[in-house]
């Protein structure tokens, strides 16, 4: 049997190798100075140097779709996007589920200007494809740009106020709270409005206007610092196309009391509904349920017993989610992917079944490194964001996942392997027992697991 000690002179080393599996790349559990996580031999970015050897691929195997995707990848990175494009076709019609034929297809539609298009890419593949491995990737191009065309429009909007005509008399807005109460609750601004959004979309009465271009909005005229006054409320509002917007407070006087409250603006800054509740602060929760059915009702809306019980049963599973999921919101919002993404995280963890946790999480780890990264690094994207996301959630999340590993350790040569688990640089080896492999192992040092010399 394996055993865990510290490399002695002469020890030998096992042969970590890639399988020659659809993703060229393998995955091991690495435990260093107190983290946890997934790691991979790092895939890279493909130029044109890997232009001729992934033709010949191409040629050797013409109905491997992932060859045809690399193919594009590398005539993507060598700024030769018509053929690119063209090949990335040929590799999505042969496999579909791929994500780095939209990654691909779609980052030279933005490199072309062509937002629009490349926004339909990425939400076609999402809505059939959304739960695959590396579409985590795909949803964090499409937030970045998404927040892109946000941030024209607001600007445009401003621009163009005086032309700008009548909104959708139904449409609602629903503003960032006003957080009256101690610094560690300011988030709940975020949080409480998000809420509110989602349960009015359950009711599926109200067209609502998304909150990346309200946050866009707001931001470009000044308002999220400076507060929200009906008359503010209304323009904003007109600009953004609601005819009417909820604006929020949340007022926090002790750690046991809360109040909330806030009016529903019209199109002419006149409030139209007010809505109130007192409550303690372990129970806001539950007090915005209440709250939302009452805004709901001072919309005009008089729901029925299915659709408040929809609104009912969809809540974090505690306070301390919902204030991580908060801050990620407001970190977000503000493009700061990688703060998000590690909120996100933190809500996930204490509240598992806390969904809307668990998809900010998919879109801002996969934002963080979309961001940065151009069609020809779409491997990159795709393997580095599921990475992020299985580090980030623990290493209850990665429990399996050196079981599920497939390694080739046939050769036993003395062989060391460096791979980015994102915090640190590892030196990882592994080492087979009774024909099977090592389970989980989780300690707080870096393991070296070796077998004795014979």
């Amino acid at each position: 049997m394996g055993i865990l000690r510290p490399i002695r002179p002469g020890s030998r080393l096992v042969t970590v190798r890639p399988p020659p599996c659809s993703a060229g790349w393998f995955s091991v559990v690495v435990l260093a100075t107190g983290l946890v996580g997934c790691a991979t031999v790092a895939p890279r970015a493909f130029g044109p140097a890997d232009v001729p050897v992934l033709e010949a691929a191409v040629t050797s195997e013409p109905n491997d779709a992932r060859a045809h995707l690399r193919l594009a990848a590398a005539l993507a990175g060598s700024d030769r996007c018509d053929e690119a494009v063209e090949r990335a076709s040929q590799g999505r019609a042969l496999d579909p589920s791929d994500p780095l034929g939209p990654l691909v297809v779609g980052g030279c539609l933005e490199e072309a200007g062509r937002l629009d298009d490349a926004l339909t890419i990425y939400r076609d593949f999402l809505d059939r494809f959304g739960s695959v491995r590396g579409a985590s990737a795909v949803e964090g191009r499409r937030t970045v740009v998404v927040r892109r065309r946000a941030q024209d429009e607001a600007r445009r909007l401003v621009r163009e106020e005086a032309t700008i005509g009548a909104a959708d008399p139904e449409a609602v807005g629903v503003f960032p709270f006003m957080v009256e109460g101690p610094e560690r609750y300011q988030p709940l601004s975020a949080g409480m409005a998000h809420m509110l959004m989602t349960d009015l979309a359950l009711i599926d009465r109200f067209p609502l206007v998304e909150r990346v271009r309200l946050d866009a909005l707001l931001a470009e005229i000044r308002l999220a610092e400076g507060g929200v006054d009906p008359v503010t409320a209304a323009r904003a509002g007109r600009l953004i196309g609601a005819s009417r917007v909820v604006v929020g407070t949340l007022t926090i006087p002790s750690d046991d009391a809360l109040r909330l409250g806030g009016s529903i603006v019209g199109g002419d800054g006149r409030d139209v509904g007010r809505v109130e509740t007192d409550g303690r602060l372990d129970a806001l929760l539950s007090l915005e349920k209440e709250y939302a059915l009452r805004v709901a009702e001072e919309l005009g809306y008089t729901l029925s017993d299915a659709e408040r019980q929809r609104v009912l049963d969809r809540r974090p599973a505690s306070l301390s989610s919902f204030l991580a999921f908060s801050r990620g919101l407001l970190a977000e919002s503000l493009g700061d992917y990688d703060v998000a993404a590690g909120h996100y995280a933190q809500a996930a963890r204490a509240d598992p079944a806390f969904a809307d946790a668990a998809a900010g999480l998919r879109r801002a780890a996969g934002a963080d490194i979309a961001s940065t990264t151009g069609p020809g690094a779409a491997p990159v994207a795709v393997e580095r964001t599921d990475q992020s996301i299985e580090g980030m959630l623990g290493p209850n999340s990665a429990g399996g996942a050196l079981e599920g590993s497939v390694l080739d350790i046939a050769s036993h040569q003395t062989e060391r392997a460096t791979v980015d688990v994102g915090w640190a640089d590892t030196i990882v080896d592994t080492l087979p027992f009774d024909g099977g492999f090592l389970p989980s192992l989780r300690a707080f040092f870096t393991i070296v697991i070796t077998i004795p010399p014979s």
